[in-house]
């Protein structure tokens, strides 16, 4: 309830949201609250002095639809022309739009068309008939009672342009700021890879260290892809910024398998060189052995004594001990001539055993 002037020089007296009647029937309660000692001063001086230019005229409520909706500060009502009923609210609204067209998949490089309606009903509505998502946004200071009738302020953000009153459509076109992103993440975890891929140099015995190191800066990229999905958007699909930190991730995985199928495939490589030498050792022996079987020879003594009969019995186990040419390379009891190579032991005459 306030005193304002018109342009004309007439004065209004303001009541937001009631009629003379409803401000008869709220003055008759029993309180001594300043409220209502102060409407009931205002009142009377109001009916006094009515015959001196002064009318009591209704500030109608407002209402919106829109998702979430708040007040910044206090809001002032001006009385712009009394005959008309015409008012000006002066304001500040915080509101969150719904939009249904809004995708977020090239976030933080996304661009949206932000769409906002706003309509005025001429059409009064009782307090029961206001729909829950029809929620006040403010009077002027000293609204405390119900409001029985109200215009209507329609904020909606749908695409609807067969609206039965007179629509107001703002459209805004908003990019978002992407120098958090660009600046520090991206860069970090582009680094890190880097690192990363440079185990590449270390050999294949070392692949102790080449996981550790690998799974160190795949945990720290762990901790920065939950870090960024608490500040992304919660949506259905996959953002591109998710997507870029799951391929770098799965290059980590795939540097560390490739890692240990390297060593695997070297210790197989490892088995086999054992196995070809094994068999080309037991190869003359097996051959020497059934020679001598077949001539029914005994087997070759150790003894010195023997002399020239125990050279010549072993004479045919060089001759194919020398055609290995793996003995050759591995150093080699036999040249390749068939002749023994004697080494400075006491026990070994002719025999190389």
């Amino acid at each position: 309830m306030s005193l304002r002037r018109l342009q004309d020089g007439r004065r209004v007296f303001v009541v937001e949201g009631f009629r003379p009647q409803t401000l008869r029937s709220r003055l008759r309660l029993q309180s001594s609250s300043t409220t209502v000692v102060e409407y009931r001063r205002l009142f009377h001086q109001i009916f006094k002095n009515h015959n001196h230019g002064m009318r009591m005229i209704t500030a109608y409520k407002v209402i919106r639809i829109v998702a979430t909706f708040g007040t910044i500060g206090g809001t002032k009502i001006d009385c712009l022309d009394g005959q008309e009923r015409l008012l000006r609210w002066t304001a500040m609204y915080r509101a969150t739009v719904l939009q249904s067209d809004v995708d977020v998949g090239h976030f933080p490089h996304d661009l949206h068309h932000v769409t906002a309606q706003a309509g005025h009903s001429e059409s009064s509505v009782q307090e029961s008939d206001i729909g829950l998502n029809s929620m006040e946004i403010s009077l002027g200071d000293g609204s405390r009672f119900a409001i029985l009738e109200t215009h209507s302020l329609w904020n909606d953000h749908n695409q609807n342009t067969h609206h039965p009153d007179y629509i107001l459509r703002v459209s805004v076109t908003a990019l978002r700021e992407s120098g958090y992103y660009d600046q520090n993440i991206v860069p970090l975890v582009a680094l890190l890879n880097v690192v990363a891929v440079s185990v590449l140099t270390f050999q294949d015995s070392d692949l102790f260290h080449r996981a550790l190191i690998t799974l160190n800066i795949a945990f720290v990229e762990m901790s920065i892809r939950m870090t960024a999905d608490s500040h992304l958007p919660s949506v259905g699909y996959q953002i591109r910024l998710q997507r870029i930190l799951n391929e770098w991730f799965v290059i980590l995985m795939m540097l560390l398998l490739e890692g240990m199928l390297q060593r695997l495939d070297r210790n197989k490589a490892v088995e086999r060189d054992f196995e070809e030498i094994e068999a080309e050792c037991l190869l003359p022996l097996t051959t020497w052995t059934k020679q001598q079987q077949q001539e029914q020879q005994p087997p070759l003594s150790l003894n010195r004594k023997r002399g020239a009969a125990g050279a010549a019995t072993a004479s045919p186990m060089p001759k194919l001990v020398a055609r290995s040419p793996m003995l050759q390379q591995l150093g080699g009891v036999y040249s390749g001539s068939g002749s023994v190579r004697h080494k400075k032991h006491n026990s070994l005459d002719a025999s190389p055993f």
